[in-house]
């Protein structure tokens, strides 16, 4: 799901379909709050750590910021220089 929210749309889908940014940011930041929830839980009652639950909970994480450029980090176009 996160995937086809990332791939619909063109470079102008902030304008043409606001809709769409909102939505993946929310299902990013649902992800992580999911990942970090599993973290929690595997330290208070397994007392022990799954190395694929603590990678994809660090993706989940470095994708927030991501998640809505006008707030985060710069976009893609105007990192490389292009506008």
């Amino acid at each position: 799901m996160t995937l086809v929210l990332i791939g619909m749309g063109d470079g102008r889908r902030v304008e043409e379909r606001p809709w769409l940014p909102l939505a993946m940011a929310a299902k990013v930041g649902f992800d992580a709050l999911g990942g970090l929830y599993l973290t929690a839980e595997q330290a208070s009652k397994h007392r022990r750590f799954c190395g694929w639950c603590l990678v994809a909970t660090a993706a989940y994480l470095a994708m927030v910021p991501r998640s809505c450029p006008r707030h985060g980090w710069p976009s893609r176009s105007s990192a490389s220089g292009r506008r």
